[in-house]
């Protein structure tokens, strides 16, 4: 049987050179993630693996820091609008230890906070502070975020957070970013991890992507140690 062929796929692929490199010229769709090296595969796992019991079991001090920054920053956003803080939480371990340390530091403030990971296990104290969970058992396939249908999270969240999640686990870094920017309101504003020495080379892919669409004025983007951080500014 011929593979379908997806024409807006192949629109994308004319208009920005992100994503002729991420949508096959023939069918329109999204190439394989698994064309990645066996090489590069082993590094990633080397270089993650002792790491990952930092992504939910605990928060370690840089994640703390970089949180209380920016949950100053929703404080004073609270302060001029007066509405409920959402938060999305992408990628967060089997503990949710993030959802705890937000919910605590916004105590006396009304927020929400979903979180979108690989697993439905959260500790019970992490389920109960959150509103909507997403895992990968609810959704197509489990690289989940890249694929997953977002288009009902649309301007949703004043703040999204990752630590060791979907911005890593990729080999197109713009495309998470890009998603994510969707799902802010305006104002809103994103920290996400993502796995690549050369982050400023994402961010002029992005700002091409975003020139040929006619919507650079739409976002904010900088580096800001291993994050890059996202600003929706209309």
């Amino acid at each position: 049987m011929p593979p379908k062929i997806n024409l807006p796929g192949l629109k994308l692929r004319k208009k920005s050179s992100v994503h002729a490199r991420v949508i096959d010229e023939q069918t329109g769709r999204r190439k394989v993630d698994a064309a990645i090296c066996e090489s590069t595969l082993k590094r990633l796992r080397s270089s993650y693996s002792e790491g990952w019991k930092y992504n939910g079991e605990i928060v370690a001090p840089p994640e703390e820091k970089a949180l209380i920054k920016d949950l100053l920053k929703l404080r004073k956003q609270n302060n001029k609008i007066k509405k409920p803080i959402d938060t999305l939480i992408l990628g967060p371990g089997d503990y949710g230890a993030e959802i705890n340390f937000i919910k605590n530091k916004l105590f006396d403030m009304k927020n929400n906070v979903d979180s979108l990971g690989l697993t439905n296990s959260l500790t019970g104290n992490a389920r109960e502070e959150v509103r909507n969970h997403y895992y990968s058992e609810k959704l197509e396939r489990n690289d989940f975020f890249e694929h997953m249908n977002h288009l009902k999270l649309l301007n949703k969240y004043n703040y999204i957070y990752s630590s060791v999640g979907p911005g890593l686990h990729t080999l197109y870094p713009e495309i998470v970013l890009l998603k994510v920017a969707s799902l802010l309101k305006v104002g809103g504003f994103a920290r996400i991890d993502v796995l690549s020495h050369n982050k400023k080379n994402i961010l002029t892919n992005i700002r091409e992507y975003l020139i040929n669409k006619d919507v650079i004025q739409d976002l904010e983007l900088k580096v800001d140690g291993r994050w890059i951080l996202i600003k929706r500014l209309k």
